[in-house]
């Protein structure tokens, strides 16, 4: 008798320890299904598109596949600029606009300047591999006359990101509202450029999705964004990136 209980206690147990095997199996399965997920979201999340407000006017686009374009980086705006850039933008040849020394271009990279994006009065373009890279007009203010620089509408993964240079609210400018802009950078110094009141216009007129003010020139403790007020108001801290999204 004491034979038979012992022999049934052992099925028993034999029986439940594999039960609970097999439970913890799955749901070690599900864990990791849905840490893979999670994985994969993050992945998918930071191979997105993404802007980066790099200070003054100087800002980089990272394409969902890695190719970052950088415009107008310099001196005023330096962080080191670490990794090799497939293009660099130049607006106009204000030191305060021209790249760095210490900017690295790929070797297959490409380095434009107002020089090449406007020739005989014609704004130019380029495209590559889904990169597009407009010229537009900038400037209107003595400091900066139309056709001394450029601004650049830069198209990738489909979403639009619009610099303006040095400008002021020309109405050479307006025609930028043609191309339903996404993401938009204004000058608001109020000194060499428009101040942020005459920049909010300008943005309301071009009509982006975001508009973000630039090349502030705060003195200690001022904050001229704060008289920038178009609809779509973004404003980024220095080094502050975010993702780009329709």
């Amino acid at each position: 008798m004491k034979k038979r209980i012992a022999l049934i206690t052992g099925v028993l147990l034999i029986l439940f320890t594999g039960c609970s095997s097999s439970t913890n199996t799955q749901e070690t399965s599900q864990k990791t299904e849905a840490q893979e997920q999670v994985s994969e979201e993050v992945s998918v999340e930071e191979k997105g598109p993404k802007l980066t407000y790099i200070g003054h006017a100087a800002i980089q686009l990272t394409a969902s596949d890695g190719r970052t374009i950088l415009i107008d980086p310099s001196v005023s705006s330096y962080s080191g600029y670490p990794k090799e850039a497939d293009f660099v933008l130049v607006t106009h040849g204000h030191e305060d606009h021209k790249p760095y020394y210490k900017v690295k271009v790929k070797e297959d990279g490409m380095k434009i300047t107002h020089k090449e994006a406007l020739i005989n009065g014609e704004y130019q373009r380029w495209e590559s591999d889904g990169i597009v890279i407009e010229a537009v007009p900038a400037g209107g203010n003595e400091f900066h006359p139309i056709d001394a620089g450029v601004g650049y509408v830069v198209t990738i993964d489909g979403i639009s990101v619009y610099h303006a240079g040095d400008s002021s609210n020309a109405e050479e400018l307006h025609v930028i509202a043609e191309k339903e802009i996404d993401y938009a950078f204004y000058p608001i110094d109020g000194v060499s450029n428009m101040d942020a009141v005459e920049a909010s216009e300008l943005a309301n007129i071009i009509g982006a999705t975001h508009n973000i003010p630039m090349h502030m020139n705060n003195a200690p403790g001022e904050d001229k964004s704060v008289n920038f007020t178009p609809e779509g108001r973004l404003v980024l801290k220095e080094t502050e990136t975010i993702p780009l999204e329709k």
